[in-house]
């Protein structure tokens, strides 16, 4: 290879990695408008140092499991039983399963099939579970199925129990924009991460969210607040911000 292609492979590397850097901060919305959070966050570790008990029992808490992350590899519960839930109105057939390594929602209606694959699964499990899928070609869906405990079965969620207009486009459940399951992370997580919110205020179609790198349940500082500065001043945290996913 020539000196030439050699500098301009070189190039070619360096706008890539300036294209692909993650640029991300942790967000939070006021009304309609996202902004980079404001205040140092020391994270659950670092009270940790002086209120263990306190942290212990908040970690165990209804608020710190609200959401979780589905990772692939294993059956999300032992709910996961591949019991069918039919559509009166239409025939159709869903099933929740684990399949080829994957939780998934499965739609079967006559010879057609579709299905999603679950990225998130919120609430604690004490009532119901919800999840949130996504599909191949990255749409976000609120998943028609809600596994519910009070009676140990999958069936329909709240206001997805009867045919709507939203499932001619999508019929595996609701889809969602990014910046409405962002406002689903904002109730059910302490940390949302996204690149494009300024300081004078973003509207959420114009922001790039991270879900990924956060989406694990309320933490303390969900309720008193950013306190890496308390932290730091008992030397018990670095005040370098919740710790990544």
């Amino acid at each position: 290879m020539g000196v030439a292609a050699l500098a301009l492979a070189a190039v070619a590397g360096i706008c890539w990695a300036a294209l692909t850097r993650d640029r991300s901060v942790l967000v939070e919305h006021r009304g309609e408008l996202w902004y980079p959070m404001t205040g140092g966050y020391a994270g659950n570790q670092a009270c940790r140092r002086c209120h263990s008990a306190i942290v212990e029992r908040q970690e165990a808490s209804a608020h710190a499991t609200r959401v979780r992350r589905v990772r692939p590899g294993a059956p999300v519960g032992p709910y996961v039983t591949g019991e069918e839930v039919s559509d009166p109105s239409t025939g159709a057939v869903y099933q929740f399963r684990y399949h080829n390594g994957r939780n998934e929602l499965l739609l079967q209606s006559g010879a057609l099939s579709a299905s999603a694959q679950a990225w998130w699964e919120f609430g604690s499990g004490r009532r119901a579970h919800g999840y949130i899928l996504r599909t191949d070609d990255g749409e976000y869906v609120d998943c028609r199925l809600n596994w519910y405990r009070t009676t140990d079965h999958w069936d329909f969620a709240s206001g997805q129990d009867r045919l709507n207009r939203f499932l001619i486009q999508q019929p595996l459940g609701r889809s969602l924009p990014p910046g409405e399951v962002a406002r689903c992370f904002s109730c059910h997580s302490s940390d949302i991460w996204a690149d494009g919110a300024s300081s004078q205020g973003t509207p959420a179609e114009r922001v790039r969210f991270r879900f990924e790198k956060g989406g694990g349940g309320l933490s303390c500082e969900s309720c008193h607040g950013p306190r890496a500065a308390h932290a730091a001043s008992f030397g018990a945290g670095s005040g370098s911000g919740l710790p990544r996913r």
